[in-house]
């Protein structure tokens, strides 16, 4: 078998590229948290450090995504093979195209910086938080709440910004 028969196109294609970019941006999420671990704490649930928590929620939400997007790959991947063929892709670059290298890299860039915007403004209430907790604001959320506020952040942020890119194209 050859590299451009064992590239899946269409939506199968898209899937794929989103789960592994999810994956290697959750690789990397969990080294980075791991590289910035204070070892004197180890072991110790409530003493995280603050750019420890600041990966602590794009870390789960990238875990979700990667998992979420391979359970649709294999859903749509069950559904398509019941078919028997493929749905209208009109609105897709051709088929050559989404075969070749280049277009596989800039799909996979644009889903990269989908993926680390998204987490960039999710964690908007962590960073809202450490600010609280070094000028003395009277504002302070425990971190497990403000991890989980990011999450819900994040979530809504990825519809949002998914939803424009599908009315944009």
């Amino acid at each position: 078998m050859t590299y451009r028969e064992l590239v899946p196109v269409g939506p199968l294609g898209r899937r794929l590229r989103k789960a592994l970019v999810a994956g290697a941006l959750l690789a990397t999420t969990c080294a980075a948290s791991r590289l910035v671990r204070d070892p004197a704490w180890d072991g110790w649930w409530d003493a995280f450090n603050w750019s420890q928590l600041l990966l602590c929620a794009p870390a789960l939400f990238f875990f979700g995504v990667a998992l979420w997007q391979l359970v649709c790959l294999v859903i749509e991947y069950l559904c398509q093979q019941g078919k028997g063929k493929t749905g209208n892709l009109s609105s897709e670059p051709s088929l050559e195209e989404q075969r070749t290298l280049r277009f596989c890299l800039r799909e996979s860039l644009r889903i990269c910086s989908f993926y680390v915007t998204t987490c960039v403004i999710g964690d908007i209430p962590m960073a809202v938080n450490y600010f609280a907790v070094v000028r003395g604001w009277p504002l302070h959320w425990w971190w497990s709440s403000a991890v989980a506020v990011c999450l819900f952040v994040m979530a809504a942020v990825r519809w949002a910004l998914d939803r424009a890119y599908d009315i944009a194209r």
